[in-house]
């Protein structure tokens, strides 16, 4: 798996790569979002992604708590040129309304700049 990103820290909120140790609470956030999966079934899918250096699955965590995480990966088309394409966002419900998406997604957006992506 590879490298965790660096943390960093913003609104108290720790912003990081998803781990494996986060499958419960990946899990139960994407039953929020109306998309409901065991942690044993997800795990697969994780690794796969994570193994991707094309992709990220960003968390942010408050005091331990998972409170959101956010799915990015490349995209590439003849018509375009590479872009940051996100393919999963969910915040916890209580989360939400205090500006913990936009931060979630800042986060994102510099993941895509570090690889080059302009959009």
């Amino acid at each position: 798996m590879r490298a965790l990103l660096s943390w960093r820290a913003a609104m108290g909120i720790l912003f990081r790569s998803a781990a494996a140790g986060d499958l419960a609470a990946l899990a139960e956030l994407a039953g929020e979002l109306g998309h409901p999966v065991a942690p044993a079934e997800l795990l697969p899918r994780l690794e796969r992604v994570l193994a991707d250096p094309a992709q990220a699955v960003l968390v942010a965590e408050q005091t331990g708590t998972v409170l959101g995480w956010l799915h990015v990966q490349e995209f590439r088309a003849l018509t375009s040129p590479p872009s940051a394409l996100v393919v999963g966002f969910v915040l916890a419900e209580g989360a939400r309304g205090r500006g913990l998406g936009r931060a979630l997604l800042a986060q994102a957006e510099a993941w895509a700049r570090a690889r080059g992506l302009t959009s």
